[in-house]
C-alpha cells in the first residue's frame, strides 16, 4: 500500500483491514526519501495507538 501523508484514518483502515484478511506482512510506501521517516513515525504511531 502506498501513504503520501494524507488522510491518515483512511490509510490505517486500510492497514488494518489486509491484516484482519489474513495478511502475514504489508508492506507500506510512504513517498520520497527526503521526509519519509516523519511519515513512517506519524503512522506507525497511528497503528500502535499512541
Amino acid at each position: 500500500m502506498e501513504w503520501d501523508g494524507d488522510d491518515l484514518a483512511a490509510a490505517v483502515a486500510q492497514f488494518r483491514a489486509y491484516i484482519l484478511a489474513g495478511a502475514d506482512a504489508v508492506a507500506v510506501h510512504f513517498g520520497p526519501a527526503g521526509t519519509f521517516e516523519r511519515r513512517m513515525t506519524t503512522f506507525a504511531e497511528a497503528v500502535a495507538g499512541t
